[in-house]
């Protein structure tokens, strides 16, 4: 375990979160093999197609959020699981030591540990042009969202609503929803989703 800051010359260096290499597509087909799965039936309970999963499995292809969320879901496993190592437990959690992964231009960081939480908090850095999804998911639970810096656009069922830092949204996620980087800069945003899905 890496302390979470370290003071040299009086000055303190805050270490950052400890972004792993994923191998996705491996951890997809270990899930897929202990529970038995084919590809075709892992494709049946998605409805993507099978060779879309083999090439996600080889990591030819990444999946989008909303697609790997269907994959989780059809394989039972969590999202964030299937993404990066889990943090340690205990009621702090340090920075150094957060499961971190990117995908699609979106940076994640957990900042709580995953078993037996309900909530579960996420820091989410948007690239410019970074998307959670071109197409809104549906889930049960309700999220919050705190833009902490730049400009983050939430669609959430018919409206569309842009945020400016220090704005916030809390919402059904039962209604369809997605969210993209309104910014030409990174944009910050703290997200909530409550019961823990990804």
């Amino acid at each position: 375990m890496r302390p979470a800051a370290t003071v040299a010359n009086g000055a303190q260096t805050v270490h950052p979160a400890r972004q792993t290499e994923v191998r996705l597509g491996l951890r997809l087909r270990a899930a897929r093999e202990r529970q038995g799965l084919s590809l075709r039936e892992v494709a049946r309970r998605t409805g993507l197609s099978p060779s879309f999963l083999s090439q996600v499995e080889r990591d030819q292809v990444t999946p989008s959020i909303a697609s790997l969320k269907q994959l989780a879901t059809a394989l039972g496993e969590r999202v964030g699981v299937l993404l990066a190592d889990p943090a340690p437990e205990g009621l702090v959690l340090r920075r150094g030591d957060r499961p971190a992964w990117a995908l699609a231009r979106v940076h994640y960081e957990q900042l709580a540990p995953n078993d037996g939480r309900l909530m579960q908090p996420q820091l989410l850095r948007f690239e410019p042009g970074g998307d959670l999804g071109e197409h809104p998911v549906v889930h049960d639970g309700e999220e919050f969202g705190l833009v902490l810096s730049g400009r983050v656009e939430c669609f959430v069922g018919e409206q569309s609503f842009v945020l400016e830092e220090g704005d916030s949204v809390y919402f059904d996620a039962r209604l369809p929803h997605r969210t993209r980087n309104a910014a030409a800069t990174t944009s910050v945003y703290l997200l909530v989703v409550t019961p823990a899905t990804f």
